[in-house]
């Protein structure tokens, strides 16, 4: 009866250890696989998986985005009740998209002193916060009393060489400056620790009214389409557009220039992009194609700052006629669309972004033709195209052959 009730205890303890076991392990894997709360965009490392920027409606070009998803608004426009205040000023804390979010609010503690000669001193300090690789912040201030002398990183990172920082102050209204921690993967981030983010001097004495900020289209020369081509479509024996998209300064293909793009170029650093070794995740950061990331990459973000590409509007016109004749290309799902084809809304980080646009008003007969067409990056939100940044090109068809004339 003894050895019987002691088999059973056995039996009973065993039974626990093993489901104590099972409960540790999907515990760790929880761990292991869960994001940490504020880096949930950009991937610590390559994961055969990554977070949709809009993960209730998963596709490519067939769900057009809302007039609101085309319209997010601009730092003018954010919500204050999101950020911190302090003395008249407002910190917004951004998410791996740019736009505020309040998780890091009950972190952040803001102090302020006047200075002697009726300066400003600003501190933003992190407190007994959650494991995080990146801070990017806003602070918009009053024009009419401060004008922006300075912004000094603080220590939260690490040295020089743990970090890369990013400032600016040439927005109207607001600095922003972020800090995001070289290969995490690595050397980590911060885990239930304190420091200072960063330290902001304001002078006492109106700043120039700089105009309203307009976010741009991607403009230039270096953003015009190198990679396209047309093809006969199979079924109507029209004709398709074909082209990669070209946004320069745009690390972590969201669409966006801004302070977000120095994210994976932290996560990156001194990857080589052409070792065969996850190619498609250096791809983006190596913004300037000279095969490493690195800080240089980090240039052609201050350089484009600003630039939003909703999409594209196509113009075309005969061959012979003057630009003053062309005509905008409907949308082919929603003719009512600014645009003529819209970015996918699915955020992808290695995504080389195609697009592909169906001309079924131009049909190849056995009488030659010469179209004209204009590719024009197009920004939804401030309604802008971008400026000396087109690609124009001519199309000679007929029924056994297509070529294209630069």
């Amino acid at each position: 009866m003894t050895d019987n009730i002691v088999g059973v205890r056995r039996r009973i303890h065993g039974a626990w250890r093993i489901a104590g076991t099972v409960v540790l392990a999907i515990a760790l894997y929880t761990l292991a696989w869960g994001a940490p709360p504020f880096s949930v965009g950009y991937p610590i490392h390559p994961v055969g998986r990554f977070v949709s920027r809009y993960p209730e409606k998963e596709g490519n070009f067939e769900v057009p985005p809302t007039l609101e998803e085309l319209n997010k608004p601009s730092f003018y426009e954010w919500d204050t009740s999101l950020g911190k205040h302090l003395d008249g000023f407002t910190l917004w804390v951004l998410d791996d998209f740019g736009q505020p979010t309040t998780v890091l609010n009950d972190n952040i503690v803001l102090t302020g002193r006047d200075l002697d000669d009726g300066d400003y001193h600003l501190v933003v300090t992190l407190l007994d916060a959650p494991e995080l690789y990146d801070l990017l912040v806003y602070v918009r201030y009053h024009q009419e009393r401060w004008d922006p002398e300075r912004i000094e990183p603080g220590s939260l990172f690490g040295k020089e060489g743990d970090r890369l920082w990013y400032e600016r102050q040439d927005l109207p209204g607001v600095v922003t400056a972020g800090m995001t921690r070289i290969r995490p993967d690595v050397n980590g981030g911060i885990k239930f620790t304190e420091g200072v983010f960063a330290e902001f001097w304001f002078n006492e004495r109106p700043a120039d009214q700089k105009p309203h900020w307009l976010d741009n289209a991607p403009s230039g020369t270096h953003n015009i389409i190198e990679e396209f081509t047309v093809y006969p479509d199979p079924d109507c024996d029209c004709l398709v557009l074909w082209w990669e998209e070209r946004n320069v300064g745009d690390l972590n293909n969201d669409g966006e220039v801004n302070i977000c793009d120095m994210v994976p170029v932290g996560r990156r650093y001194g990857y080589v992009s052409t070792d065969g070794r996850e190619d498609d995740w250096d791809w983006h950061p190596d913004g300037n194609r000279d095969g490493e990331v690195n800080y240089k990459d980090i240039w052609l973000m201050d350089q484009n700052y600003g630039n939003l590409l909703s999409g594209y509007r196509i113009y075309r016109r005969k061959a012979e006629e003057p630009r003053n004749r062309e005509v905008l290309l409907p949308h082919r799902s929603y003719p009512i669309m600014p645009m003529s084809i819209h970015r996918p809304k699915e955020w992808n980080p290695i995504r080389r972004t195609e697009y592909r646009y169906m001309d079924d008003d131009v049909m190849r007969n056995d009488r030659p033709q010469r179209w004209t067409y204009r590719i024009v990056p197009y920004n939804a939100r401030d309604d802008r195209e971008g400026e000396k940044s087109a690609l124009e090109f001519t199309v000679s068809v007929d029924r056994n052959s297509i070529k294209i004339e630069k």
